[in-house]
């Protein structure tokens, strides 16, 4: 799953079809009038309201994974998510300056999220553990039993399956 809002051969402006550009083919649609900044390089922007991003629902995560995104906070009480739609899992949120991460319960990574610039938000599960990573620097893990497998009937981006949207 690779997406990138600076290349127009994945995101074109105005257009709610977007493609991934790895080999396997998991392209989005963007719900509700999800924004698109060309400032830069390019990024998708969420209002908080009713907006996210549904991923093809034959994504295949398994529990060897990598999420790395970028992410711009308007404030720490933003969230930005990534996850499966089913119940209330999901991989990754950010709130309150943590970053979240879900499996059987709600484990919170020290993160030290920032507001009003660009960083970048990396975890990384390996079987049975998660580990964050901000700008490329180790900052929590949990080695916690229960991680999930691949539960997910649909991806999404910027929304939750409890109804919370990212801003």
């Amino acid at each position: 799953l690779y997406y990138d809002a600076s290349n127009t051969k994945s995101i074109i402006s105005g257009n709610t079809l977007c493609t991934d550009l790895s080999k396997n083919l998991n392209n989005f649609s963007q719900i509700n009038g999800v924004g698109y900044d060309t400032n830069d390089f390019g990024s998708l922007v969420f209002d908080g309201s009713n907006d996210y991003i549904d991923v093809s629902p034959n994504l295949n995560i398994g529990t060897v994974y990598t999420i790395d995104m970028w992410v711009k906070l308007n404030d720490l009480t933003s969230r930005v998510w990534f996850g499966g739609v089913n119940t209330t899992y999901y991989h990754m949120n950010f709130l309150n300056g943590l970053l979240y991460s879900r499996a059987t319960t709600l484990v919170g990574l020290t993160f030290g999220a920032t507001t009003g610039t660009w960083f970048n938000a990396v975890l990384v599960r390996n079987g049975n553990g998660v580990y964050a990573y901000k700008n490329g620097v180790f900052t929590d893990s949990d080695l916690s039993s229960g991680w999930l497998t691949n539960q997910f009937t649909l991806y999404r981006i910027g929304a939750s399956p409890s109804g919370f949207y990212s801003n």
